[in-house]
């Protein structure tokens, strides 16, 4: 059976204290429906963090059904993200859902938000937002003086490895028949399913780990290099342009969905921890690769994506990891690595 190792690193620092204001927040609400920002494994990542919160505060709570008509009068929890930047048009789908008639009090959890002045005025009073980096907070400020906007820090940071179940009690609860029973009650194709998400993850674990045997920078000294860069339309492209020719892989995107299922969102978060686990030294343009590596205790050097989403997120959390630095540009970059003894091809210095 394949198995993924779990990380080895200092968790002293996770998971994070959540703040007086989020857990006031959510303990203060009765039965409520969530509904998990989409995406990939940082996602996934993101989603298991608040399913584990939410079950450790001891909420009372339901998984978002499309189509389902819940009445005149029920609080939503939309789960943290970055879905509502312009760089996506996921709140396209999501104003129907914040406009519903029925919808008494929605709380967002930590998100990035930006670009989307046409979502920012379907908030009211009704609407509780959090804002995972200073920028977003000013935008929504700026844009709306109804709905209430607070700090937090991504919902990532609430979850520890040492939280997570084994990867083996992962995959036996997962290949049970009826572990989606629940959530697909009523509908046909349950077992179709089902059957569908254990390939799913069993495939793309095999190729994670295939890939991760030749797609790091092996040093002399024994050392693993992980260039964890992203393929998508939040790359900064003059950065991109400027990285040296080593190999790469854009890790987040070896999983991911809409998650709503929290055994899998499990698995997506091994994958992720395997992912830096494996290597000595993380650099990435992705934000929870950063936190899943911070997580591992891996030497983390951040580079921006296209928003300025990491440079905020590392000013409001995690500037305070010694083992974590942000790099605002290739001449930061090529000096991080230099200090850390990482040889890079076509930039060494020529005295």
């Amino acid at each position: 059976m394949m198995s993924l190792s779990m990380v080895t690193g200092n968790y002293a620092a996770f998971p994070y204290v959540v703040p007086k204001s989020l857990d006031e927040c959510l303990s203060g609400l009765e039965h409520f429906i969530y509904y998990p920002n989409p995406g990939n494994l940082g996602d996934e990542l993101i989603a298991a963090s608040t399913v584990t919160l939410f079950d450790r505060i001891g909420l009372s709570y339901e998984v978002y059904e499309e189509g389902r008509d819940y009445g005149e009068a029920y609080t939503l929890v939309y789960g943290g993200g970055g879905g509502l930047v312009s760089e996506w048009d996921w709140h396209e789908v999501m104003a129907p859902v914040f406009s519903s008639p029925g919808l008494s009090r929605c709380v967002i959890l930590p998100h990035s938000i930006r670009g989307c002045r046409s979502i920012l005025q379907l908030m009211d009073e009704r609407f509780t937002v959090f804002c995972r980096e200073h920028r977003s907070l000013e935008y929504c400020r700026k844009f709306n003086q109804k709905a209430s906007f607070l700090p937090a820090d991504d919902m990532a940071f609430y979850l520890s490895p040492l939280l997570l179940p084994s990867w083996e009690s992962l995959v036996e609860r997962c290949a049970e028949p009826g572990i989606l029973l629940r959530l697909f009650s009523g509908m046909n194709l349950i077992k179709e399913r089902e059957a569908h998400l254990c390939r799913f993850y069993r495939k793309t674990c095999r190729r994670l780990l295939r890939h991760l045997s030749s797609r790091v920078q092996l040093l002399e000294d024994g050392r693993r290099v992980g260039w964890f860069l992203r393929e998508d339309q939040e790359r900064d492209e003059a950065f991109a342009s400027c990285l040296p020719p080593v190999p790469r892989m854009d890790v987040s995107r070896y999983g991911g969905g809409d998650c709503r299922w929290h055994d899998y969102n499990m698995m997506g978060v091994y994958m992720l921890l395997h992912a830096v686990n494996a290597v000595d030294v993380v650099v990435t343009d992705r934000l929870h690769v950063s936190i899943a590596a911070a997580m591992a205790g891996r030497e983390t050097m951040m580079i921006d994506n296209s928003y300025g989403k990491l440079s905020g997120v590392y000013e409001q959390s995690m500037k305070p990891l010694s083992h974590v630095s942000f790099c605002r540009n290739m001449e930061e970059l090529l000096l991080q690595l230099r200090r850390s003894n990482v040889p890079v091809p076509n930039h060494e210095r020529r005295d």
